[in-house]
């Protein structure tokens, strides 16, 4: 989506308005992923707000996440899917340390740390009830500072899941879960623990148990 600009955000309203026919596609949602970095002047840098020392020459007005993962622009210039509002849902990828050691991973980073830069980048949608929350890619390998990050995810996911503006896929793992339990065993347990112990996963899990 660039960096929300007008075009782009039109465009992406009327693709949607396009796709969500009423006779054609009537229970199609219409996601809309992040973008990796926002320009806002009027916001503080998640570092200050961490108060991690940054160099001198960074641009503090670029705020910059994940691939994928800045929906800031969403409070200014919401996507507008032509009167299909009820079908629309933001779709933020989030990642761990062992991928690229943000900011915000630097020193002992908590909990409180990871709900700040979460609130900052996309976390506000579901606050500001502003529309659905999908968590599109999220997960990594099994090792410490990784392993904390994604518990602290996972708890964010399980205490918000039941509520309507809060969405978790229905699948397994999520899609880098997925891939990264081909090398990682403990993965499986480590989410089915916390994400599925009531709803559909957890039922026909209890259906393979009886049957085996």
């Amino acid at each position: 989506m660039g960096r929300f600009k007008r075009r782009e955000r039109l465009e992406k309203g009327f693709c949607g308005y396009r796709l969500h026919h009423p006779r054609e596609n009537p229970n199609l949602l219409i996601l809309v992923e992040g973008i990796g970095s926002y320009i806002d002047p009027d916001t503080p840098n998640i570092s200050q707000k961490l108060g991690v020392t940054l160099p001198d020459w960074l641009d503090l007005t670029v705020h910059g996440t994940w691939w994928d993962g800045n929906l800031m622009g969403v409070r200014d210039n919401p996507v507008d899917p032509g009167g299909r509002q009820d079908r629309l849902v933001y779709s933020p990828h989030d990642y761990g340390p062992s991928v690229y050691n943000q900011p915000w991973f630097e020193g002992n980073f908590t909990r409180e740390t990871m709900d700040t830069v979460w609130e900052h980048f996309w976390f506000f949608i579901y606050r500001e009830n502003t529309a659905p929350l999908l968590i599109g890619e999220w997960g990594g390998k099994m090792d410490g500072v990784n392993t904390k990050w994604m518990g602290y995810l996972r708890d964010l996911i399980s205490e918000y899941k039941k509520k309507p503006h809060l969405l978790v896929p229905e699948s397994e793992h999520g899609r880098h879960l997925r891939y990264f339990c081909r090398f990682e065993l403990g993965v499986d347990r480590f989410i089915e623990i916390q994400l599925h112990k009531t709803g559909p996963l957890a039922e026909r899990r209890k259906v393979r148990r009886v049957r085996s």
